[in-house]
């Protein structure tokens, strides 16, 4: 069974610098995909106005957490207010990560079932 026909939905890859290559049946590859409010990218892109959100990828935002001697690093989504782009985190393990930004907003995954809301 394809995929597509799993989901019961058209299924679309927005094309990052880890999927050259991937040719799967029945998934559309796409470099952009804008719908009304949302633009999906896999690095930021300048969008005309802030009322569109862009959703990307590439940077993969990080957290360090230092406490009592300990340091844990976290993936995490990341929002940049100002450009109005909201950074997904690596899903891989295989994939790094950049320190996020002081002023951006922060969500940390702390396991599979909690995501929390980091204050800066």
């Amino acid at each position: 069974m394809r995929i597509s026909e799993l989901l019961k939905t058209n299924v679309e890859l927005v094309l990052g610098n880890h999927d050259v290559g991937c040719d799967i049946k029945n998934i559309k590859i796409v470099d952009i995909r804008k719908t009304k409010n949302i633009t999906f990218s896999h690095e930021p892109v300048n969008l005309e106005n802030n009322k569109t959100l862009n959703i990307c990828g590439h940077y993969h935002p990080k957290i360090h957490l230092k406490n009592n001697g300990d340091k844990l690093s976290f993936r995490c989504f990341a929002l940049d207010k100002n450009k109005n782009t909201l950074f997904l985190p690596a899903f891989g393990d295989l994939t790094g990560g950049y320190p996020c930004k002081k002023s951006f907003k922060k969500w940390v995954i702390v396991s599979e079932e909690e995501i929390i809301e980091i204050k800066s």
